[in-house]
């Protein structure tokens, strides 16, 4: 998996504002290591040197997680990579609605 295609891909019509993404692979010869963070007020370059830091193939399958991080969205949501015997992928998380005050209890 490419890692940039598949967060290209995740991402779809949602505007990234934030990342905070960590690569490491203890278990290949070379153990790829790397840590991103793209900040809310990024610039365009800043963009690009993310995505070109993220132009690597990596094995998403089963075996030991690789890939890890935060992804904050424009609209509020966030997404995290999840990860089960080995296997991974993007969650996204909603963020909560506030809870609103009943009718009955507006004014005391």
């Amino acid at each position: 998996m490419n890692a940039l295609e598949e967060l290209n891909s995740v991402l779809g019509p949602h505007k990234l504002i934030a990342a905070k993404l960590s690569y490491g692979n203890p278990s290949t010869e070379e153990r790829k290591t790397m840590n991103a963070i793209l900040y809310p007020d990024h610039t365009t370059e800043e963009y690009a040197a993310l995505c070109e830091m993220l132009d690597f193939e990596y094995y998403e399958g089963y075996g030991s997680q690789e890939l890890y991080g935060t992804l904050w969205l424009e609209d509020g949501s966030w997404a995290t990579r999840a990860e089960y015997d080995g296997c991974e992928w993007w969650e996204f998380h909603d963020k909560p609605e506030l809870p609103v005050r009943p009718e009955y209890m507006e004014g005391k």
